[in-house]
């Protein structure tokens, strides 16, 4: 782990560990990249099919959170992890969202959300 943050300091990206483990990028065109954070024998890259379209089909199904709610997190999940995707994917939400109201809401309720 120290060499992978070291390398992201030096070059921006986490590059390879001490034993040769690769830490490619997240890339959800096809499937999620990501690594597996174990011991040193167990330090890995997997992957799995979720993808950003994946994910907000199944927020629209979530039955425990307001449609608000649901909006604030898809506001979240699409803008506050990297990049800004909120206009590449928020039209694959079932449901209706304005990024405004998403955004008020997380303001108004900033000091009761925990992060």
């Amino acid at each position: 782990m120290m060499k992978f943050w070291s390398n992201f300091a030096k070059e921006g990206t986490p590059g390879k560990s001490t034993n040769s483990i690769k830490w490619d990028p997240y890339n959800d065109i096809a499937k999620s990249n990501f690594i597996i954070l174990d011991n040193r024998a167990n330090l890995k890259m997997s992957s799995d099919t979720n993808s950003f379209e994946s994910l907000v089909a199944d927020l629209y199904k979530e039955n425990k959170a307001t449609d608000l709610e649901k909006c604030a997190v898809l506001l979240h999940m699409l803008t506050f992890v990297g990049n800004d995707l909120y206009d590449d994917y928020a039209n694959s939400y079932q449901g209706f969202c304005d990024r405004g109201d998403a955004e008020k809401f997380l303001k108004d309720n900033a000091s009761f959300i925990d992060y």
